[in-house]
């Protein structure tokens, strides 16, 4: 294969609306790995909620990664160990706080295995679903010890995410980035993270160019990868935004989207 590491996104891109790998996709990357190719796992989601993925895919023996948070926290599956992580200080999680907490949207974060919010809705319980959390619920932000942590989100209706994401933006342009994952999914992250910096981060220890990276996605915070990799792709279902960056189409996470674009890879 021309391509020496394979980067993916994790919901509506290798899992289908089930939230299953297809047995073709699953292949795919199986065969990938005999032949060496080292296999990423890149999600908005938190690194804990991908582990039992990666243990499926046998990403421990074939030596992969997990890039957690949209790159915030990255995981040598082999070793078990955390190579990289950018948090929030507890200072500027408190002022994003305070700052959005008027935005007719649910700011949820994260502390271990558990989803901090005011309150719980259907949207905050569609995040909860995916990682497989316990939500916690706080009076106030204020109350809740921690130190850091990884990034928060604005949780709701698709309009207000889309509307919100132009305000803040801008507004915190050097200072978070700002990006959304799924179109009800507002994530707000320490400057330094994307899932592009976390490719590069990978692809440096391994020795390898960004040109020899395949790497497929759907949605806005999959754009810095895309653009930085050699092959790049969306699935069919991916946004329309994203199909005009990327340099193959491929089917949809319901028809193999993933092992479709490794056949085309191929001629």
């Amino acid at each position: 294969m021309k391509f020496k590491m394979f980067v993916t996104d994790v919901d509506d891109t290798l899992l289908n609306d089930n939230h299953e790998i297809t047995e073709r996709n699953k292949e795919a990357i199986m065969e990938m790995q005999r032949q060496g190719v080292t296999f990423v796992l890149a999600s908005g989601r938190p690194t804990e909620a991908m582990v039992n993925i990666a243990k499926e895919l046998e990403m421990d023996k074939y030596s992969g990664y997990v890039a957690g948070y949209n790159g915030g926290e990255i995981l040598d599956v082999k070793s078990g160990k955390i190579i990289s992580r950018d948090s929030l200080t507890r200072e500027e999680l408190l002022g994003i706080y305070e700052e959005t907490k008027d935005i007719d949207l649910k700011f949820i974060t994260y502390s271990e295995r558990n989803i901090l919010g005011k309150e719980n809705d259907e949207y905050v319980n569609e995040e909860v679903k995916l990682t497989g959390f316990d939500f916690i619920e706080f009076d106030d932000l204020k109350d809740v010890e921690f130190d850091e942590v990884i990034k928060c989100m604005l949780v709701g209706n698709s309009k207000i995410v889309s509307e919100t994401k132009e305000i803040l933006e801008p507004k915190y342009k050097g200072k978070f980035y700002v990006t959304i994952s799924k179109p009800i999914f507002l994530e707000i992250t320490n400057k330094n993270i994307s899932k592009g910096n976390a490719v590069k981060k990978i692809s440096e220890k391994l020795g390898i160019s960004l040109e020899e990276v395949a790497a497929i996605g759907d949605s806005f915070n999959d754009v810095s990868m895309l653009e930085i990799a050699g092959f790049s792709a969306t699935v069919e279902n991916g946004n329309p935004e994203i199909k005009k960056i990327v340099k193959f189409i491929s089917s949809s996470n319901n028809e193999d989207g993933l092992a479709n674009f490794v056949e085309e890879m191929k001629k």
